[in-house]
Protein backbone atom coordinates (compact mmCIF):
# COMPACT_ATOMS: atom_id res chain seq x y z
CA UNK A 1 0.00 0.00 0.00
CA UNK A 2 2.72 2.56 0.75
CA UNK A 3 4.97 1.26 -1.92
CA UNK A 4 1.79 2.25 -4.44
CA UNK A 5 1.55 5.68 -2.91
CA UNK A 6 5.05 6.25 -3.14
CA UNK A 7 4.67 5.33 -6.82
CA UNK A 8 1.68 7.95 -7.49
CA UNK A 9 3.45 10.56 -5.60
CA UNK A 10 6.32 10.74 -7.96
CA UNK A 11 4.02 10.00 -11.05
CA UNK A 12 2.52 13.07 -10.25
CA UNK A 13 5.47 15.37 -9.14
CA UNK A 14 6.50 14.39 -12.77
CA UNK A 15 3.60 15.86 -14.28
CA UNK A 16 3.63 18.75 -12.40
CA UNK A 17 6.99 19.17 -13.29
CA UNK A 18 6.43 18.59 -16.92
CA UNK A 19 3.62 20.81 -17.13
CA UNK A 20 5.59 23.48 -15.27
CA UNK A 21 8.08 23.32 -18.20
CA UNK A 22 5.86 23.34 -21.10
CA UNK A 23 3.70 26.43 -19.75
CA UNK A 24 6.87 28.60 -19.05
CA UNK A 25 9.07 27.20 -22.57
CA UNK A 26 8.09 30.58 -23.88
CA UNK A 27 7.79 33.26 -21.21
CA UNK A 28 10.45 36.07 -20.61
CA UNK A 29 12.66 36.43 -17.66
CA UNK A 30 11.73 37.51 -14.57
CA UNK A 31 10.17 41.03 -14.38
CA UNK A 32 10.70 41.47 -10.92
CA UNK A 33 11.89 45.55 -10.18
CA UNK A 34 16.04 44.93 -9.37
CA UNK A 35 18.73 47.58 -9.23
CA UNK A 36 19.38 48.75 -12.85
CA UNK A 37 23.43 47.35 -13.23
CA UNK A 38 25.57 50.70 -13.90
CA UNK A 39 28.18 48.96 -16.69
CA UNK A 40 27.77 44.68 -16.43
CA UNK A 41 30.45 44.20 -18.99
CA UNK A 42 32.74 46.04 -16.44
CA UNK A 43 31.76 46.55 -13.22
CA UNK A 44 28.99 44.51 -11.21
CA UNK A 45 28.35 47.85 -8.58
CA UNK A 46 24.84 48.48 -9.36
CA UNK A 47 25.65 52.06 -8.32
CA UNK A 48 28.64 52.80 -10.06
CA UNK A 49 27.14 55.52 -12.77
CA UNK A 50 29.86 57.64 -13.95
CA UNK A 51 27.02 60.03 -15.54
CA UNK A 52 23.99 61.03 -15.71
CA UNK A 53 23.71 60.11 -19.04
CA UNK A 54 24.34 56.42 -18.70
CA UNK A 55 21.70 56.54 -15.85
CA UNK A 56 19.16 57.92 -17.88
CA UNK A 57 19.88 55.58 -20.86
CA UNK A 58 19.37 52.71 -18.10
CA UNK A 59 16.36 54.19 -16.84
CA UNK A 60 14.79 55.31 -20.24
CA UNK A 61 15.54 52.04 -22.21
CA UNK A 62 14.19 49.18 -19.33
CA UNK A 63 12.32 50.89 -17.57
CA UNK A 64 10.22 48.48 -16.10
CA UNK A 65 12.87 46.47 -15.00
CA UNK A 66 14.18 48.40 -11.95
CA UNK A 67 12.86 49.80 -8.82
CA UNK A 68 13.97 53.26 -8.74
CA UNK A 69 12.84 53.35 -5.15
CA UNK A 70 15.32 50.57 -3.98
CA UNK A 71 18.10 52.39 -6.55
CA UNK A 72 17.65 55.67 -4.46
CA UNK A 73 17.69 54.03 -1.12
CA UNK A 74 20.43 51.55 -1.80
CA UNK A 75 22.45 54.42 -4.22
CA UNK A 76 23.27 57.44 -1.70
CA UNK A 77 24.93 59.48 -4.69
CA UNK A 78 22.00 58.61 -7.49
CA UNK A 79 20.28 62.33 -5.97
CA UNK A 80 23.38 63.89 -6.23
CA UNK A 81 23.98 63.08 -9.90
CA UNK A 82 20.17 63.65 -10.81
CA UNK A 83 20.34 67.30 -8.98
CA UNK A 84 23.96 68.07 -9.41
CA UNK A 85 26.95 69.22 -7.35
CA UNK A 86 27.44 72.84 -9.11
CA UNK A 87 29.27 73.64 -12.41
CA UNK A 88 32.18 76.50 -11.94
CA UNK A 89 31.96 77.77 -15.24
CA UNK A 90 28.75 79.13 -14.78
CA UNK A 91 27.77 78.61 -11.02
CA UNK A 92 31.67 79.38 -10.09
CA UNK A 93 32.20 82.10 -7.27
CA UNK A 94 34.34 84.15 -10.22
CA UNK A 95 31.42 84.13 -12.25
CA UNK A 96 29.41 85.43 -9.66
CA UNK A 97 30.99 88.32 -8.78
CA UNK A 98 31.31 88.68 -12.50
CA UNK A 99 27.20 88.57 -12.46
CA UNK A 100 27.33 91.46 -9.37
CA UNK A 101 29.17 93.61 -11.22
CA UNK A 102 26.93 93.58 -14.24
CA UNK A 103 24.29 94.62 -12.18
CA UNK A 104 25.96 97.30 -10.63
CA UNK A 105 27.32 98.75 -13.49
CA UNK A 106 24.39 98.56 -15.22
CA UNK A 107 21.92 100.33 -12.29
CA UNK A 108 24.91 102.79 -11.92
CA UNK A 109 25.07 104.04 -15.85
CA UNK A 110 21.03 103.49 -16.65
CA UNK A 111 18.30 104.12 -13.75
CA UNK A 112 21.08 106.40 -11.64
CA UNK A 113 22.14 108.15 -14.43
CA UNK A 114 18.58 109.07 -15.21
CA UNK A 115 18.68 110.88 -12.26
CA UNK A 116 21.11 112.65 -12.59
CA UNK A 117 20.00 113.64 -15.98
CA UNK A 118 16.82 114.79 -14.21
CA UNK A 119 18.17 116.78 -11.28
CA UNK A 120 21.63 117.58 -12.70
CA UNK A 121 22.07 117.47 -16.49
CA UNK A 122 21.70 121.19 -17.54
CA UNK A 123 23.55 122.60 -14.21
CA UNK A 124 26.43 120.36 -14.59
CA UNK A 125 26.71 119.93 -18.06
CA UNK A 126 30.73 119.20 -17.84
CA UNK A 127 29.90 116.30 -15.30
CA UNK A 128 27.18 114.67 -17.31
CA UNK A 129 28.99 114.68 -20.37
CA UNK A 130 31.77 113.14 -18.71
CA UNK A 131 29.12 110.21 -17.25
CA UNK A 132 28.10 109.67 -21.02
CA UNK A 133 31.43 108.59 -22.39
CA UNK A 134 31.64 105.96 -19.75
CA UNK A 135 29.00 104.33 -20.43
CA UNK A 136 30.07 103.15 -23.81
CA UNK A 137 32.79 100.97 -22.20
CA UNK A 138 30.05 100.06 -19.40
CA UNK A 139 27.14 98.87 -21.66
CA UNK A 140 29.81 97.11 -24.00
CA UNK A 141 31.58 95.11 -21.36
CA UNK A 142 27.91 94.36 -19.80
CA UNK A 143 26.99 92.62 -23.72
CA UNK A 144 30.38 91.03 -24.07
CA UNK A 145 30.06 89.38 -20.71
CA UNK A 146 26.47 88.07 -21.58
CA UNK A 147 27.00 86.96 -24.90
CA UNK A 148 30.09 85.43 -23.58
CA UNK A 149 28.29 83.49 -20.82
CA UNK A 150 24.77 82.56 -22.30
CA UNK A 151 26.91 80.52 -25.18
CA UNK A 152 28.32 78.46 -22.37
CA UNK A 153 24.69 78.05 -20.63
CA UNK A 154 23.22 77.60 -24.24
CA UNK A 155 25.23 74.98 -24.65
CA UNK A 156 24.62 73.18 -21.43
CA UNK A 157 20.83 73.51 -21.15
CA UNK A 158 20.74 71.48 -24.55
CA UNK A 159 22.34 68.53 -22.96
CA UNK A 160 21.80 66.63 -19.97
CA UNK A 161 21.81 69.23 -17.30
CA UNK A 162 21.33 68.22 -13.33
CA UNK A 163 17.98 69.96 -11.98
CA UNK A 164 19.78 72.66 -9.86
CA UNK A 165 21.96 73.77 -13.12
CA UNK A 166 18.67 73.67 -15.04
CA UNK A 167 16.75 76.36 -12.69
CA UNK A 168 19.65 78.48 -11.56
CA UNK A 169 20.27 78.77 -15.79
CA UNK A 170 16.60 79.81 -16.47
CA UNK A 171 16.69 82.69 -13.52
CA UNK A 172 20.01 83.62 -14.84
CA UNK A 173 18.79 84.17 -18.53
CA UNK A 174 16.17 86.36 -17.18
CA UNK A 175 18.84 88.47 -15.89
CA UNK A 176 20.78 88.83 -18.51
CA UNK A 177 18.08 89.40 -20.50
CA UNK A 178 17.01 92.27 -17.85
CA UNK A 179 20.78 93.64 -17.92
CA UNK A 180 20.88 93.77 -21.19
CA UNK A 181 17.64 95.47 -21.85
CA UNK A 182 18.22 98.33 -19.57
CA UNK A 183 21.63 99.22 -21.27
CA UNK A 184 20.57 98.98 -24.53
CA UNK A 185 17.43 101.05 -23.54
CA UNK A 186 19.25 103.89 -21.68
CA UNK A 187 22.43 104.16 -24.40
CA UNK A 188 19.38 104.50 -26.54
CA UNK A 189 17.86 107.66 -24.64
CA UNK A 190 20.75 108.95 -24.31
CA UNK A 191 23.40 108.82 -27.26
CA UNK A 192 23.08 109.92 -31.00
CA UNK A 193 24.43 107.45 -33.49
CA UNK A 194 26.80 109.33 -35.66
CA UNK A 195 29.23 106.95 -36.83
CA UNK A 196 26.95 104.75 -38.54
CA UNK A 197 29.54 101.39 -38.15
CA UNK A 198 29.79 102.12 -34.61
CA UNK A 199 26.35 102.24 -34.41
CA UNK A 200 26.03 98.74 -36.42
CA UNK A 201 28.36 97.39 -34.05
CA UNK A 202 26.44 98.27 -30.68
CA UNK A 203 23.10 97.48 -32.39
CA UNK A 204 24.16 93.77 -33.11
CA UNK A 205 26.21 93.52 -29.57
CA UNK A 206 23.19 93.77 -27.84
CA UNK A 207 21.17 92.24 -30.24
CA UNK A 208 23.17 88.74 -29.76
CA UNK A 209 22.91 89.22 -26.01
CA UNK A 210 19.02 89.80 -26.02
CA UNK A 211 18.71 86.81 -28.27
CA UNK A 212 20.98 84.79 -26.23
CA UNK A 213 19.00 85.78 -23.02
CA UNK A 214 15.41 85.10 -25.17
CA UNK A 215 17.28 81.79 -26.44
CA UNK A 216 18.25 80.41 -22.61
CA UNK A 217 14.94 81.31 -21.43
CA UNK A 218 13.04 79.64 -23.48
CA UNK A 219 14.70 76.44 -23.09
CA UNK A 220 14.20 76.77 -19.26
CA UNK A 221 10.81 77.87 -19.13
CA UNK A 222 9.03 76.19 -22.62
CA UNK A 223 10.87 73.07 -21.26
CA UNK A 224 10.40 70.87 -24.82
CA UNK A 225 8.53 70.38 -23.44
CA UNK A 226 9.68 69.98 -19.69
CA UNK A 227 12.41 71.02 -17.93
CA UNK A 228 13.32 67.10 -16.67
CA UNK A 229 12.01 66.23 -20.26
CA UNK A 230 15.02 67.24 -21.33
CA UNK A 231 17.11 66.10 -18.60
CA UNK A 232 15.95 62.38 -19.11
CA UNK A 233 16.04 62.89 -22.88
CA UNK A 234 12.95 62.76 -23.90
CA UNK A 235 10.47 65.06 -26.15
CA UNK A 236 7.11 64.01 -25.09
CA UNK A 237 5.13 65.32 -22.09
CA UNK A 238 1.87 64.97 -20.82
CA UNK A 239 0.48 63.60 -17.58
CA UNK A 240 1.99 59.97 -18.33
CA UNK A 241 5.75 61.49 -17.58
CA UNK A 242 4.99 61.85 -13.90
CA UNK A 243 4.44 58.20 -14.10
CA UNK A 244 8.14 57.56 -15.96
CA UNK A 245 11.19 56.04 -13.97
CA UNK A 246 12.46 59.53 -14.83
CA UNK A 247 10.27 61.32 -12.85
CA UNK A 248 9.40 58.74 -10.61
CA UNK A 249 13.54 58.97 -9.47
CA UNK A 250 13.17 62.73 -8.57
CA UNK A 251 9.36 62.28 -6.44
CA UNK A 252 12.04 59.29 -4.52
CA UNK A 253 14.71 61.86 -4.10
CA UNK A 254 12.91 64.09 -2.62
CA UNK A 255 10.21 62.08 -0.21
CA UNK A 256 13.37 59.32 0.78
CA UNK A 257 16.65 61.98 0.77
CA UNK A 258 15.00 65.24 1.67
CA UNK A 259 15.98 66.51 -1.81
CA UNK A 260 13.71 69.94 -3.01
CA UNK A 261 10.63 68.75 -5.61
CA UNK A 262 11.51 69.00 -9.08
CA UNK A 263 9.05 68.24 -11.74
CA UNK A 264 8.24 69.75 -15.21
CA UNK A 265 6.72 72.99 -15.28
CA UNK A 266 8.52 73.98 -12.17
CA UNK A 267 8.89 78.10 -11.50
CA UNK A 268 11.95 79.48 -11.22
CA UNK A 269 10.26 82.63 -9.14
CA UNK A 270 7.47 83.15 -6.36
CA UNK A 271 4.09 84.52 -7.96
CA UNK A 272 5.41 87.78 -5.89
CA UNK A 273 8.52 87.45 -7.64
CA UNK A 274 6.93 87.34 -11.18
CA UNK A 275 4.48 89.91 -10.31
CA UNK A 276 7.36 92.52 -8.78
CA UNK A 277 9.28 91.73 -12.51
CA UNK A 278 6.02 92.16 -14.49
CA UNK A 279 5.82 95.73 -12.59
CA UNK A 280 9.21 96.76 -13.04
CA UNK A 281 9.61 96.01 -16.78
CA UNK A 282 6.38 98.00 -17.23
CA UNK A 283 7.16 100.78 -15.49
CA UNK A 284 10.60 100.73 -17.61
CA UNK A 285 8.80 100.87 -20.65
CA UNK A 286 6.43 103.35 -19.76
CA UNK A 287 9.12 105.79 -18.00
CA UNK A 288 11.21 105.41 -21.06
CA UNK A 289 8.07 106.59 -23.13
CA UNK A 290 7.07 109.26 -21.14
CA UNK A 291 11.05 110.90 -21.30
CA UNK A 292 11.80 110.23 -24.53
CA UNK A 293 8.70 112.21 -25.87
CA UNK A 294 9.67 115.24 -22.67
CA UNK A 295 13.15 115.42 -24.24
CA UNK A 296 11.90 115.78 -27.50
CA UNK A 297 9.39 118.23 -27.37
CA UNK A 298 11.03 120.27 -24.78
CA UNK A 299 8.34 121.45 -22.58
CA UNK A 300 10.74 124.15 -21.30
CA UNK A 301 11.33 125.73 -24.30
CA UNK A 302 7.76 125.31 -25.99
CA UNK A 303 6.41 127.31 -23.17
CA UNK A 304 9.14 129.98 -22.64
CA UNK A 305 7.05 133.10 -24.22
CA UNK A 306 4.10 131.83 -21.65
CA UNK A 307 3.60 133.94 -18.41
CA UNK A 308 4.99 131.96 -15.21
CA UNK A 309 1.71 131.37 -13.24
CA UNK A 310 0.05 129.66 -16.74
CA UNK A 311 3.30 127.60 -17.45
CA UNK A 312 3.47 126.17 -13.98
CA UNK A 313 -0.36 125.93 -13.25
CA UNK A 314 -0.46 123.88 -16.58
CA UNK A 315 2.68 121.58 -16.31
CA UNK A 316 3.13 121.15 -12.76
CA UNK A 317 1.51 118.00 -12.67
CA UNK A 318 3.37 116.79 -15.76
CA UNK A 319 6.95 118.23 -13.60
CA UNK A 320 6.24 116.71 -11.17
CA UNK A 321 5.91 113.15 -12.43
CA UNK A 322 8.48 113.53 -14.52
CA UNK A 323 10.84 114.09 -11.06
CA UNK A 324 9.03 110.97 -9.60
CA UNK A 325 9.49 109.02 -12.86
CA UNK A 326 13.17 108.44 -12.66
CA UNK A 327 13.20 107.03 -8.95
CA UNK A 328 10.41 104.33 -9.80
CA UNK A 329 12.61 103.38 -12.42
CA UNK A 330 15.49 103.28 -10.44
CA UNK A 331 13.36 101.13 -7.55
CA UNK A 332 12.11 98.62 -9.68
CA UNK A 333 14.75 98.00 -11.93
CA UNK A 334 16.87 97.70 -8.41
CA UNK A 335 14.36 95.60 -7.11
CA UNK A 336 14.17 92.80 -10.22
CA UNK A 337 18.03 92.46 -10.07
CA UNK A 338 18.31 92.32 -6.60
CA UNK A 339 15.27 89.52 -6.74
CA UNK A 340 17.11 87.36 -9.34
CA UNK A 341 20.79 87.45 -8.05
CA UNK A 342 19.20 85.92 -4.68
CA UNK A 343 17.16 83.34 -6.24
CA UNK A 344 20.75 82.53 -7.72
CA UNK A 345 22.42 82.52 -4.94
CA UNK A 346 19.77 80.27 -3.12
CA UNK A 347 20.23 77.81 -5.97
CA UNK A 348 24.11 78.00 -4.97
CA UNK A 349 23.40 77.75 -1.61
CA UNK A 350 21.17 74.46 -2.33
CA UNK A 351 23.53 72.81 -4.85
CA UNK A 352 26.43 72.92 -1.48
CA UNK A 353 24.04 71.85 0.90
CA UNK A 354 23.15 68.83 -0.92
CA UNK A 355 26.44 68.40 -2.88
CA UNK A 356 28.37 68.23 0.36
CA UNK A 357 31.82 67.56 -0.33
CA UNK A 358 31.74 66.91 -4.17
CA UNK A 359 30.82 70.49 -3.75
CA UNK A 360 33.66 72.83 -5.67
CA UNK A 361 31.82 76.18 -6.91
CA UNK A 362 33.50 78.51 -4.21
CA UNK A 363 37.00 77.32 -5.18
CA UNK A 364 39.20 79.68 -6.94
CA UNK A 365 40.20 78.60 -10.06
CA UNK A 366 41.70 79.74 -13.83
CA UNK A 367 38.08 80.19 -14.33
CA UNK A 368 36.74 81.80 -12.08
CA UNK A 369 39.76 84.12 -12.24
CA UNK A 370 39.36 85.06 -15.87
CA UNK A 371 35.90 85.76 -15.41
CA UNK A 372 36.93 88.53 -12.74
CA UNK A 373 39.50 89.97 -15.18
CA UNK A 374 37.24 90.66 -17.84
CA UNK A 375 36.41 93.32 -15.77
CA UNK A 376 40.47 94.57 -15.95
CA UNK A 377 39.42 95.91 -19.46
CA UNK A 378 36.66 98.32 -18.55
CA UNK A 379 38.30 99.22 -15.41
CA UNK A 380 41.41 100.73 -17.70
CA UNK A 381 38.67 102.32 -20.28
CA UNK A 382 37.31 104.04 -17.86
CA UNK A 383 40.81 105.01 -16.42
CA UNK A 384 41.78 106.11 -20.28
CA UNK A 385 38.78 108.43 -20.23
CA UNK A 386 38.88 110.08 -17.06
CA UNK A 387 42.57 110.45 -17.98
CA UNK A 388 41.91 112.37 -20.95
CA UNK A 389 39.29 114.23 -19.43
CA UNK A 390 41.22 116.15 -16.75
CA UNK A 391 43.79 116.45 -19.36
CA UNK A 392 41.23 118.67 -21.49
CA UNK A 393 40.29 120.35 -18.47
CA UNK A 394 43.50 121.78 -17.70
CA UNK A 395 44.47 122.37 -21.48
CA UNK A 396 40.56 124.48 -21.32
CA UNK A 397 41.86 126.44 -18.17
CA UNK A 398 45.52 127.22 -19.48
CA UNK A 399 44.27 128.75 -22.97
CA UNK A 400 41.46 130.44 -20.96
CA UNK A 401 43.42 132.16 -18.91
CA UNK A 402 46.34 133.29 -21.76
CA UNK A 403 42.82 134.49 -23.68
CA UNK A 404 42.21 136.84 -20.04
CA UNK A 405 45.84 137.86 -20.03
CA UNK A 406 45.78 139.12 -23.92
CA UNK A 407 42.09 140.85 -23.45
CA UNK A 408 43.55 143.95 -21.36
CA UNK A 409 46.11 144.88 -23.80
CA UNK A 410 42.88 145.82 -26.26
CA UNK A 411 42.07 148.92 -24.39
CA UNK A 412 46.22 150.27 -23.50
CA UNK A 413 46.15 153.11 -25.87
CA UNK A 414 42.01 154.27 -25.15
CA UNK A 415 43.81 156.29 -22.68
CA UNK A 416 45.55 158.26 -25.06
CA UNK A 417 42.50 158.33 -27.31
CA UNK A 418 40.47 159.87 -25.31
CA UNK A 419 43.71 162.27 -23.53
CA UNK A 420 43.91 163.71 -27.31
CA UNK A 421 39.82 164.08 -27.78
CA UNK A 422 39.44 166.59 -24.05
CA UNK A 423 42.29 168.62 -25.56
CA UNK A 424 41.11 169.64 -29.28
CA UNK A 425 38.83 171.38 -30.75
CA UNK A 426 37.28 169.77 -33.63
CA UNK A 427 34.23 171.41 -35.78
CA UNK A 428 33.47 167.78 -37.06
CA UNK A 429 32.46 166.00 -34.16
CA UNK A 430 30.11 163.06 -35.06
CA UNK A 431 32.78 162.49 -38.02
CA UNK A 432 35.83 162.13 -35.83
CA UNK A 433 33.75 159.98 -33.31
CA UNK A 434 32.74 158.13 -35.83
CA UNK A 435 36.33 157.32 -37.37
CA UNK A 436 37.53 156.91 -33.98
CA UNK A 437 34.79 153.64 -33.48
CA UNK A 438 35.94 152.44 -36.39
CA UNK A 439 39.35 152.47 -35.21
CA UNK A 440 38.33 150.92 -31.70
CA UNK A 441 36.46 148.03 -33.44
CA UNK A 442 39.05 147.57 -35.70
CA UNK A 443 41.61 147.52 -32.92
CA UNK A 444 39.63 145.17 -31.00
CA UNK A 445 38.88 142.89 -33.76
CA UNK A 446 42.71 142.32 -34.08
CA UNK A 447 43.59 141.90 -30.36
CA UNK A 448 40.98 138.96 -30.57
CA UNK A 449 42.11 137.61 -34.14
CA UNK A 450 45.65 138.12 -33.81
CA UNK A 451 47.18 138.54 -30.28
CA UNK A 452 50.63 139.44 -31.70
CA UNK A 453 49.47 142.83 -33.41
CA UNK A 454 48.75 144.40 -30.03
CA UNK A 455 52.66 144.90 -29.64
CA UNK A 456 53.29 146.80 -32.36
CA UNK A 457 53.42 150.70 -32.56
CA UNK A 458 49.72 152.82 -33.14
CA UNK A 459 49.90 154.87 -35.85
CA UNK A 460 47.82 157.84 -35.25
CA UNK A 461 46.60 160.66 -38.05
CA UNK A 462 47.79 164.36 -38.35
CA UNK A 463 45.00 167.22 -37.93
CA UNK A 464 45.16 169.88 -40.51
CA UNK A 465 45.07 173.75 -39.42
CA UNK A 466 41.34 173.64 -38.88
CA UNK A 467 41.93 171.10 -36.47
CA UNK A 468 40.35 167.81 -38.60
CA UNK A 469 41.23 165.26 -40.56
CA UNK A 470 40.44 166.56 -43.72
CA UNK A 471 42.91 168.42 -46.43
CA UNK A 472 43.48 172.06 -45.64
Amino acid sequence: MASASGVFLAFLSLALFTSVLAATENLEPSALPTLPPANPDISKDPCAFSDIDKLMYRLENTSLSYNTSLLVETCDDICRLLYGVGNPDILGIGAMVSYALQGIVAMTFGPCLLIIYMFWGETRHGLFKLLLRLTIPTHRANAFTAVCVLISLAIRLFGKAPAFERRFCGTFAVYQLFVSGVGIAFYFFFHRFKDRVQSILFIALFGASVISCLAGFGVQMLHIPGAMNVLAGRTEGGAEFFSSPPQKIFTDCHEMKGFPWAHPGEDNFASGEVTGLCVGSIVLLLGFVVLFIWKQKRLDQANKHASTSSRFSRFNLARTALLILPFLITASTGSALVRMFMAMQKIRQDIQKYGKDEYKDNEWGFGQVMAVIVWVQYVGDLVTILIAAFTNDDEEKTSQGEREDVAPAANINQPRREASQATSSSPVPDQTGNMDSVEQQSNQSSAVEMPTMLARQRSTWTRNGAGTYLPA
